[in-house]
């Protein structure tokens, strides 16, 4: 998607650090929560993305060709194993870049998926 505004890129970064956050909180390893981040973000367009996780944060950069930058960070407290919840979400981030979902669908199978448990 060329031409990403910055709005979309916070919108949809916004998503992917969602999905990065609960991912973390399941159980997910570092180097997958990056990746996953930033395969979302690459999905949409962004020309280059810069993830940094630890177990207690996740930081990300977008770029594009309409903005300089956006960055959004998460602060992560909590940490509870959940396989289950992780095999999931690990499906919505592939289908995410395979179909490039909308925000609004985005939000509707993260909401799914949080209001099962």
């Amino acid at each position: 998607m060329p031409g990403l505004t910055r709005q979309e890129a916070e919108t949809y970064l916004y998503y992917a650090m969602e999905i990065g956050e609960a991912m973390l909180v399941s159980g997910a390893e570092v180097g997958r929560v990056e990746d996953s981040i930033r395969r979302i973000c690459m999905a949409y367009g962004a020309k280059r993305v810069d993830v940094f996780t630890i177990t207690s944060s996740i930081v990300t950069t977008v770029y594009g060709e309409e903005f300089l930058s956006c960055t959004q960070t998460r602060r992560v407290s909590s940490m509870k194993n959940d396989l289950s919840m992780l095999d999931g979400l690990n499906r919505l981030s592939r289908e995410i870049c395979e179909r490039k979902l909308t925000s609004d669908e985005i939000a509707a199978r993260l909401e799914r998926r949080c209001t099962a448990r």
